[in-house]
């Protein structure tokens, strides 16, 4: 039965309720969009404007929070690195080795400061033809040592580890954004604080970047003033303003307005202000920079008439989905008419074919190993032996952690190199149960719990031998592999896993 022979050749009360229905659908369709319509018309247009400009601050924000996250992924590899023997000691050599590729791969970075419990301290900054050196500057060292920075970075939470501030001098009076995380010694007892420092200049390029109507301003303040403010540096053309905080009379005075409009709000509102500066009705929005920079607000500062030429064109565009909308709910109606009576025509002959695990095991080993699909023979038994071995767990798990850190993959074990199947009876695990119980309390224990939910095991037997396969899914941030209080970092090259270094780590990290 097909569409055209119910339409036109079935009977007349089937085509009479046929047609009905569609009717009613399209009725109800139309009547639904007049509906939003009528409800949208009614909307003020207050409410409009501000929901615009609040998703227009949150937007900026998130841009700007994405841009410092970077910094934040490295700051959190030195945490991890507490342990490496790179930073037990204030040996400027020895710090080289780590801060200086690590300033080659965040071109952004202007220095780095390194600071004990005991008041040592090291710098390393980039010069203007942008080599980085190690420099000497007590001074600053001196002032991060005292700094609200310092100290709220030795007491700063596992869960907020990485500390933001605004307008911190670091080099010949130069501002910015800076950034710190404490990094435990484990084999000391002991802590160094990170120092990031990113210059204005930096920022303002960022700002920059943006693209927004040539009269919309994009400002960054505190309750000191205001640090940015996007207009009064392209009037200038002169993005020097190294110095964050500039003078209110430098700026349009709708945005000190906007500033001054936030003040009064007690310095933290999120709302949006409307306001008339110079005969212009102008709206502002604010937003936080949540963790990154807890004193650091952003404002959008846009005039009325770009909004009301924005609500117009989403009068046109809320037309033109109604249309499509309109044309769809038809295409749909007549699509599910011709789409269910082909199945219940068909349904006598359908038969539901589903591929099990088996199979797809089976299909894996046939294969051969790549990429994403590694074989291993045992889970912990060493076959020239016969006994359990330590190694054998940390092979596999290697291949578990360089999946995780490149495209994700697959580990099948009770495989061998050569794809025979071999099974993992030799492990002499009771049951099934104990198996699971040993897989999860090695993947706690050397990768993390907080990892476990990014791993799953499934169990199956061919030719009556046991074969384990383990999925691996892709995680965005970086997992260690944890050997005593050692941690290593494995990606996948071509068939196999690759241990990276320090430096090695760092620039993957950067690229990815």
């Amino acid at each position: 039965m097909i569409l055209g022979d119910l339409v036109y050749r079935g009977p007349l009360n089937i085509r009479r309720r046929l047609f009905r229905d569609i009717f009613s659908i399209v009725l109800v369709t139309v009547g639904a969009l007049i509906a939003l319509a009528i409800f949208q018309g009614r909307t003020v247009k207050d409410e409009i404007s501000a929901q615009l400009i609040s998703e227009s601050s949150l937007l900026v924000q998130k841009r700007f929070s994405s841009y410092l996250d970077r910094f934040s992924t490295g700051l959190l590899l030195l945490a991890k690195m507490g342990s490496s023997t790179l930073l037990d000691s204030m040996e400027e050599e020895k710090l080289a080795k780590v801060f200086i590729p690590m300033m080659e791969t965040y071109k952004e970075l202007h220095g780095i400061v390194v600071l004990d419990q005991k008041g040592q301290g090291v710098s390393f900054a980039r010069s203007a033809s942008g080599n980085v050196t190690s420099i000497p500057e007590p001074a600053v060292i001196e002032r991060l040592k005292q700094s609200e920075l310092y100290q709220r970075a030795m007491g700063a939470s596992e869960e907020f580890p990485v500390v933001w501030r605004s307008k911190i001098d670091f080099l010949s009076g130069m501002n910015g954004f800076a950034a710190a995380i404490r990094v435990d010694l484990l084999d000391h007892d002991s802590s160094l604080v990170v120092v990031f420092f990113i210059p204005a200049s930096k920022i303002i390029t960022f700002i920059g970047d943006i693209k927004t109507p040539d009269n919309v301003d994009i400002v960054f303040y505190n309750r000191e003033g205001m640090l940015l403010s996007r207009q009064q540096l392209e009037e200038k053309r002169n993005p020097a303003a190294e110095s964050m905080l500039v003078a209110s009379g430098d700026v349009p005075p709708q945005t000190v307005k906007a500033l001054s409009m936030w003040r009064k709000e007690g310095g933290d509102s999120r709302s949006v202000s409307k306001f008339v500066s110079d005969g212009i009705t102008w709206w502002a929005g604010y937003a936080p920079l949540g963790d990154k920079s807890e004193e650091t607000w952003i404002s959008i500062i846009v005039p009325e008439t770009d909004i009301v030429s924005d609500v117009k064109k989403q009068w046109v565009e809320l037309g033109l989905m109604a249309a499509g909308i309109l044309l769809a709910a038809v295409a749909l109606t007549f699509g599910l008419v011709r789409k269910y009576g082909s199945q219940l025509k068909d349904l006598p002959h359908r038969q539901s074919v589903h591929t099990s695990l088996v199979e797809n095991v089976k299909k894996f080993i046939a294969a051969g190993e790549s990429p994403t699909l590694e074989f291993k023979s045992t889970m912990r038994t060493n076959l020239k032996t016969g006994k359990p071995g330590k190694e054998i767990e940390l092979a596999w798990l290697k291949g578990v952690v360089a999946f995780m850190n490149s495209d994700g993959g697959i580990v099948l074990i009770g495989v061998g190199d050569d794809g025979d199947i071999l099974g993992i009876e030799s492990d002499g695990f009771a049951s099934e149960d104990k198996c699971r119980l040993h897989f999860r309390n090695l993947v706690n224990n050397h990768i993390g719990a907080d990892m476990a939910r990014y791993v799953h095991l499934s169990i199956c037997s061919i030719d009556e031998k046991t074969v384990l396969m383990i999925e691996c899914e892709r995680v965005r941030e970086p997992v260690f592999l944890q050997i005593g209080k050692s941690e290593e970092f494995y990606v996948r090259s071509g068939p196999s896993s690759m241990k990276l270094t320090i430096s090695q780590t760092v620039n993957y990290l950067g690229r990815r």
